[in-house]
C-alpha cells in the first residue's frame, strides 16, 4: 500500500508541474512528520506527531491549503497530506492596444532577451517596441 501511496503522490507532483501552484506534501509516519516540495526555509525539518496542528497552522498562514489527505490504514498510521497555494503569475511585458495603425508609428526602445535596453547595434536577438505598443523580434549580427 505504501507503494501505491508513493506512486500517488509522484504523479500528482508530475501533474503539479505543468499547474500555476506550489506544493507540498505532508507525510505522517511513525510518529514523524516530513514535508516535501516547496516547503518555506522556516519550516523545513521534521517534526514530532504533536506538532501536526501547529504545522497545519504554519502553512496556512503562509497561504498554503489542504487540498487532500490520503492513509494507507490506521494499523500502519502513514497519511499523505497535499497542501496548495496559488502563484501569482509573472507580469506580461505584451500589451495589447486597440487603435489605429497610424502611418506615425516610431521605434520607442529596444530591449534584449534579458529585458536589458540595447542600442540599434549590439549584436544578437532585439526586442523593438513601437509608439503603437506593437512589437518586433529581429537578430542583429
Amino acid at each position: 500500500m505504501k507503494k501505491h501511496l508513493f506512486l500517488l503522490s509522484l504523479m500528482f507532483f508530475s501533474l503539479s508541474c505543468l499547474a500555476q501552484k506550489e506544493y507540498i506534501e505532508l507525510n505522517q509516519q511513525g510518529g514523524y512528520i516530513y514535508l516535501a516540495g516547496n516547503v518555506p526555509s522556516d519550516l523545513r525539518g521534521t517534526y514530532d506527531n504533536s506538532a501536526l496542528g501547529t504545522v497545519f497552522t504554519k502553512l496556512a498562514d503562509k497561504g498554503f491549503e489542504m487540498e487532500f489527505a490520503v492513509a494507507s490504514s490506521y494499523s500502519d498510521n502513514y497519511f499523505i497530506y497535499i497542501f496548495s497555494k496559488k502563484v501569482s503569475s509573472p507580469s506580461s511585458s505584451i500589451a495589447t492596444v486597440n487603435g489605429d495603425n497610424s502611418a506615425d508609428v516610431v521605434e520607442v526602445a529596444r530591449y534584449n532577451l534579458q529585458g536589458l535596453p540595447v542600442g540599434r547595434n549590439e549584436k544578437g536577438v532585439q526586442v523593438i517596441v513601437y509608439s503603437n505598443y506593437t512589437t518586433k523580434t529581429v537578430i542583429v549580427q
